[in-house]
């Protein structure tokens, strides 16, 4: 019985009854008012009628099985008294076909064409009024009826998949957001703590021989937790359409560790304002990460960043003096656990942003950090 079925869901509301009760309703007062129209005792052909009408309310769940019992109740009584010329049974004929081009199971549905066109071919053989030349005209209507129920259901499934390709995407930009999310928090807390860590052995070591140092140094360790507490919240609350730090905050970010112990300088001559806010950001994580793995890995050794334009594309360079690899010394540097994820998530954010990101020991034995963006949003590039 499947091929008799539809796609549309169980359950009846206001779309399935409302038009059954109108036909309903014509379909018993009709014959009753037409006269001459109606061959055959009224009460019979209103009631074979409201029957139709009442099968109609099956019509998105068994469209087909509908139309074969809407075309017997309508030939039935023009086999034995004749056909009557009624609206109402062509507005039920004309609906249980339109419900199989619109809910019918494929290929199955296709039977109502022909279905249709010989119940009209029939209705109009058995009217004394008509003639069968001029019934294939009629006929002809089931066509685009038919026609215009599967163009709206073809319809329909195009919005449905629009809608769950955005729903898609969507979830898609959430997990993005949420893996971004993940990052940024690393990197803050990466960076900080490792800042934290620094300054704690420093007043750990000056703590009996100078303690106006080391009371300095364990305020710095505070006014960094704070930091790192308020970018964080400044993280969350930047989630609803805001990027982030960017390049504008990479003195900043070179100030404190500076500040901290770490000998770094930066040069940024250039000026950076036509850099998009999403590849700074991105930038901005990239000199943090480097910055803290130098801290984590090598200790306070002199340190470079280097950030510049050439060519519609940013470049970063991030150079220490250790001997020490990154990621393979972990304790160069304060007793921080590796994160595992440092460089791949540098190149990963790169990548994303149409990008590269290269690291390495170099041939004066320290380690040194390149990467290149578009300056641009890769999203909008052709």
């Amino acid at each position: 019985m499947d091929r008799f079925a539809g796609s549309h869901p169980s359950g009846l509301g206001p779309p399935d009854w409302l038009p059954v009760l109108l036909l309903g309703l014509v379909s018993a007062v009709e014959p009753w008012v037409s006269g001459g129209l109606v061959l055959g005792p009224p009460a019979a052909t209103a009631a074979a009628g409201v029957v139709a009408s009442l099968l109609l309310v099956h019509r998105r769940r068994r469209p087909l099985a509908v139309l074969l019992g809407v075309g017997c109740l309508g030939i039935a009584p023009a086999l034995i008294w004749g056909a009557s010329e009624l609206g109402s049974a062509a507005l039920i004929l004309a609906l249980a076909v339109y419900s199989c081009g619109r809910h019918g199971r494929r290929p199955w549905a296709y039977l109502a064409v022909a279905l249709g066109a010989g119940m009209v071919t029939l209705q109009l053989a058995l009217d004394p009024l008509a003639s069968v030349a001029s019934s294939w005209v009629w006929a002809l209507n089931v066509l685009w009826i038919f026609l215009l129920g599967g163009w709206l259901r073809q319809q329909a499934a195009l919005a449905d998949r629009r809608r769950a390709e955005l729903e898609a995407q969507t979830a898609a930009a959430a997990a993005e957001q949420r893996v971004r999310l993940a990052r940024d928090v690393h990197d803050i807390l990466a960076h900080n703590l490792a800042v934290m860590l620094i300054q704690a052995d420093v007043a750990d070591e000056l703590l009996d021989t100078d303690t106006v140092q080391a009371h300095q140094a364990l305020a710095h360790v505070h006014r960094t937790g704070r930091e790192a507490l308020t970018d964080v919240r400044d993280l969350l609350e930047a989630l609803h359409g805001e990027v982030g730090p960017g390049m504008a905050d990479v003195p900043a970010l070179v100030d404190r560790l500076r500040h901290s112990g770490l000998p770094v300088t930066l040069s940024m001559s250039t000026p950076l304002a036509h850099v998009a806010e999403n590849v700074g950001a991105v930038a901005y994580r990239v000199v943090q990460e480097a910055l803290t793995n130098v801290v984590r890995h090598a200790g306070l050794v002199p340190t470079h960043v280097v950030v510049g334009t050439e060519g519609g594309r940013l470049s970063l360079r991030v150079q220490n003096r250790s001997v020490s690899p990154l990621d393979e010394s972990p304790n160069a540097g304060p007793d921080l656990p590796p994160s595992g994820h440092g460089l791949h998530g540098m190149r990963e954010r790169v990548r994303g942003r149409g990008g590269t990101l290269q690291a390495g020991v170099d041939i004066r034995g320290g380690f040194t950090v390149v990467a290149e963006m578009p300056v641009g949003d890769p999203a909008s590039l052709p």
